[in-house]
């Protein structure tokens, strides 16, 4: 289910952008600049298994902040250069047919580059994330049913693409293009959110508290399950309640049985689009339930004294990679929290429950159940590697040093009240 999930999650993006585009280009006459983008799709579906290949083979982890925020940027650029072409464009539909194909026969060069690559971009972001997540699972020991799982949100997303193409010949046009640029203003803000985020994790921009919190809620999994929900159910929705012209008046023969032959189809569409959004929706509502509803750990602070100008915890308190807090009451009330978790390697990671972009008051770190790998910022949701927990850095918990003595750890009373001032 999961690999169902978030290939699906990854493909509905693309899927939609591809889509929109093509749309667009017939409602608009274009059908030409159609092979740009049929082009950029299968050049950027062979880059996407192409870069995922050689990230695996050097060992490059692409899930990095600078890489992530990058592509993020570039693609929420790209969405909105998108917005102002069809804007731009649409303003032309009501003059007169020669001099709408002489603007285009203008402007053809330009438009069928800038749908390529715009095509290859959009296409090859979503690919590699989900290429590369499909060989991680390869390694699993459910690789087949997770295998599985993947091609199935992949054909699932797809699905989606061809059913909004083919069935919105019957939407009104301007009603289309204006909860199109709302689909599009809502990719936008989520891709520019996820730039934000990511740049703000390593300090590339500075980040208040006030603003992490609300870019954390923007790109939170059930956040972004619910945008994804959106994404999908509105066109799919437009498509079902859309009024198709009989327009029988004037025909016979061949052409009324062409004409019923159309709405036949468009029919069928109809019923298509109603069965994908109940299977698309039923899945991504079922794990928004799940993220939702997801069990945490999030210990309350073991009160702790200091004795001789320090403070021990026994190493053997410790669960093997499963967060453990602390607190130290200063003698003017202030209660300084701090954690401790042991690695996989035996080592330990230390630091305050606060970091440098949230601070503590609505900062502090949880643990999700079963994910031995992470914790989790409480207001920007940023997720923190255990092996980098110790180290400084964007959302990491501030540093808080430690010596092992005894197989005791060993803090100083003098460095938890270094940090005094964040509590």
């Amino acid at each position: 289910m999961q690999s169902l999930i978030i290939t699906l999650r990854e493909g509905i993006e693309a899927a939609l952008v591809v889509g929109i585009i093509l749309t667009y280009l017939s409602r608009t006459k274009q059908d030409y600049l159609k092979r740009n983008v049929y082009w950029g799709v299968g050049i950027s579906v062979a880059l996407s298994i192409l870069v995922a290949v050689v990230f695996q083979l050097i060992n490059f982890d692409p899930e990095n902040e600078v890489l992530e925020g990058t592509m993020f940027l570039i693609a929420g650029i790209f969405v909105l250069s998108l917005i102002i072409w069809m804007n731009k464009t649409s303003k032309n539909m009501g003059k007169e047919i020669n001099e709408r194909l002489d603007a285009i026969v203008e402007k053809k060069k330009g438009q069928a580059l800038g749908i390529f690559l715009f095509t290859v971009f959009m296409v090859f972001r979503e690919g590699v994330e989900t290429v590369i997540f499909i060989f991680t699972l390869a390694s699993g020991s459910s690789t087949a049913s997770s295998i599985i799982g993947a091609v199935f949100g992949i054909i699932l997303a797809a699905a989606f693409a061809y059913i909004f193409i083919k069935g919105s010949s019957g939407i009104d046009i301007s009603r289309l293009f204006k909860v199109l640029n709302i689909i599009l203003y809502l990719l936008v803000i989520r891709l520019f959110a996820g730039t934000i985020h990511e740049f703000g994790e390593v300090q590339f921009i500075p980040l208040k508290p006030a603003a992490a919190s609300i870019i954390g809620f923007i790109v939170r999994d059930n956040s972004l399950l619910i945008v994804s929900i959106i994404l999908v159910t509105i066109p799919l929705l437009m498509m079902v309640f859309s009024k198709a012209k009989k327009d029988f008046g004037q025909l016979a023969g061949v052409d009324k049985r062409r004409r019923l032959a159309e709405l036949n189809l468009q029919r069928n569409f109809k019923i298509a689009a109603i069965t994908l959004i109940v299977i698309m929706d039923i899945l991504l509502g079922y794990e928004f339930v799940g993220a939702v509803t997801k069990k945490v750990i999030d210990p309350i602070p073991l009160k702790i004294e200091v004795v001789g100008g320090v403070v021990k915890v026994p190493v053997a308190n410790l669960g093997d990679r499963i967060l453990n807090k602390f607190s130290y009451v200063t003698d003017d009330n202030v209660n300084i929290r701090f954690m401790l978790i042991k690695r996989a390697d035996g080592t330990i990671g230390s630091g305050f429950d606060s970091c440098l972009v949230c601070g503590s008051k609505k900062g502090g770190y949880y643990q999700e159940q079963g994910d031995t790998e992470t914790v989790i910022c409480k207001n920007c949701n940023a997720p923190i590697p255990i092996p980098t927990i110790g180290f400084p850095g964007g959302c990491n918990p501030v540093e808080l040093k430690y010596e092992i003595e005894n197989d005791n750890v060993v803090i100083k009373e003098a460095d938890l009240l270094a940090q005094k001032k964040d509590f």
